[in-house]
C-alpha cells in the first residue's frame, strides 16, 4: 500500500468520515468493512482506528451530519419563496433536483435505515428526521399566523 500524504488530524478524519460515507451510501453498512474504508481513504487500518474506535462509530459520523445538512437545504429554499404552502411545495418540487445533486446523502439516509435495529442508527436517524418534522411543523405554524393556512 502507498503511504498517504501526510495531513492534519482533523484534515485526515474529514478524508475518512467522506471516503466511508460514499462506501456506506453505495451498499448496506454490513457488507462495509474497516479496511474498505481504509483503502479508499488511502490510510492504514490502524490509523483509521486511531480516528474511530469502531466501524458503528464511523457509520455514526458519517450518518449524524446528513440530516442538519439536508435540512439546511431545505431552510435555504425557506429563504426564497415568501408563503409557507409554496415552501412545503417548493421542497417538494425541487426534491427530485435534490436527490440528482447529493444522491449520497440521501442513499446514506436509505442505507442507515435498514440498520434502524441498532439503537445507536436508530437514535441518529431519529435527530435527523425529527429536525425534518420540525421545520415542517415551524413551517405550517406560520402559515396560519399569516392566516394563509386554516387552524385545526
Amino acid at each position: 500500500m502507498v503511504r498517504a500524504r501526510r495531513l492534519p488530524a482533523q484534515d485526515r478524519k474529514r478524508q475518512i468520515i467522506e471516503s466511508a460515507r460514499e462506501l456506506f451510501a453505495s451498499q448496506s453498512y454490513r457488507k462495509v468493512g474497516t479496511a474498505d474504508v481504509a483503502k479508499a481513504a488511502g490510510v492504514s487500518e490502524p490509523a483509521l482506528y486511531r480516528y474511530f474506535s469502531s466501524k458503528k462509530e464511523l457509520f455514526l459520523a458519517t450518518l449524524r451530519p446528513t440530516g442538519p445538512k439536508l435540512l439546511g437545504n431545505g431552510q435555504t429554499i425557506a429563504a426564497d419563496v415568501e408563503r409557507p404552502l409554496e415552501t412545503l411545495a417548493s421542497i417538494g418540487v425541487r426534491y427530485y433536483d435534490h436527490l440528482q445533486s447529493h444522491a449520497g446523502s440521501m442513499r446514506l439516509l436509505f442505507q442507515a435505515l435498514s440498520e434502524a435495529d441498532e439503537p445507536d442508527i436508530r437514535q441518529a436517524l431519529r435527530e435527523n428526521f425529527l429536525g425534518f418534522v420540525h421545520f415542517v411543523a415551524e413551517t405550517l405554524e406560520e402559515g396560519k399566523r399569516r392566516g394563509v393556512i386554516r387552524n385545526g
